[in-house]
């Protein structure tokens, strides 16, 4: 059985201990471990600056708008929650069919606004429709999440209803749809079957700013200004000269329309009919209505109380009439 040995014994034996082992140092240990915490440091700092260039507002919205700009949907709608209502305009397709009428140029996104936990970033860019250019000034709502940044939506919710004109186009390859609906920014992807009318300026462009409703209604085109223009020109010219197959329909004095001869007005045109008519599309189905005051040097036969005509000189007439954007050679004169 082992004993402890304990100094002072009878015997007088004194036990030994043998020294400890100290291990050896490294005289430039200091050294190695000085550079491992700067090395810890920079890799810190580097990590830092990456984690805050991803999380920045202005660098989310870039990069949203940069995956519009390549057309990839999915990658643009992990950008932000996607928005209530129907999601069929949130395809790669729709996004094609977006970029295929105007895409997003000139992207610059500027004055951030930051509020808390949240951010509005100002967005800049340019539409290049085929009949124009349109400037678009957006403000894009970020909000925090975690360590970084998101869109609060990664497209625009809006309320969508079809107007005049609605009939001639499509969205998307199907009929324009009604309701509520997820919207990527940019151009509303509406086509028409027609060129001779657009979609009206105020849809034209989605943005996170403005569109809350959105009426999918058409106007006139230039092209089709282009084309109803010359038919108006020669159904008026006929009616002027006598010539037209219609003549008791065509216009006469406003002031008069209740005495003046049917048919009976002679004369020419002092001004082009196109600077003096407004082509308003007024029905669902195309229909385009054409008014205006156009002046003449012309003459007509107005009835007395008795009914016996008299020849009458006539500075202006008003123009009533429509043609169809499908068929605008065939102007129909209307009534006053």
């Amino acid at each position: 059985m082992f004993r402890a040995f304990r100094f002072g014994r009878a015997d007088g034996f004194v036990p030994v201990h043998a020294p400890a082992v100290v291990p050896r140092r490294h005289r430039f240990g200091w050294l190695i471990g000085l550079l491992a915490l700067v090395e810890l440091e920079q890799g810190l700092a580097i990590a830092t600056v990456a984690y805050d260039a991803q999380g920045d507002p202005t660098t989310v919205v870039q990069d949203y708008f940069a995956a519009l700009g390549r057309g990839d949907a999915p990658a643009a709608l992990g950008y932000g929650d996607v928005p209530p209502g129907q999601t069929k305009l949130l395809t790669s397709a729709a996004l094609a069919a977006q970029r295929s009428l105007a895409t997003p140029d000139g992207v610059q996104v500027h004055d951030t606004k930051p509020d808390g936990d949240t951010a509005k970033v100002d967005v800049d860019y340019t539409l290049h429709f085929a009949s124009g250019d349109t400037a678009v000034h957006d403000t894009v709502p970020v909000v925090r999440d975690g360590h970084g940044w998101r869109l609060r939506s990664s497209a625009v919710p809006v309320n969508l209803a079809a107007g005049n004109g609605s009939k001639r186009g499509t969205m998307v390859g199907a009929v324009v749809p009604v309701g509520d609906y997820g919207v990527f920014p940019g151009a509303l992807p509406v086509s028409f079957d027609t060129p001779n009318v657009q979609l009206r300026s105020p849809a034209r462009a989605v943005t996170f700013k403005e569109s809350k409703s959105v009426l999918v209604a058409a106007e006139v085109s230039k092209d089709g200004r282009a084309a109803i223009a010359p038919a108006l020109d020669r159904a008026f010219a006929a009616c002027l000269g006598g010539t037209s197959t219609v003549q008791a329909a065509c216009p006469v004095p406003a002031s008069d329309t209740t005495t003046a001869v049917p048919g009976s007005l002679r004369g020419k045109t002092t001004r082009p009919i196109a600077d003096s008519v407004q082509l308003t599309v007024d029905s669902p189905d195309g229909r385009v209505k054409i008014s205006g005051s156009v002046p003449v040097d012309a003459k007509y036969s107005d009835l007395d109380f008795n009914n016996i005509a008299t020849s009458k000189d006539a500075k202006s007439i008003s123009l009533h009439a429509h043609c169809y954007a499908t068929n605008p050679a065939e102007i129909v004169w209307d009534e006053a």
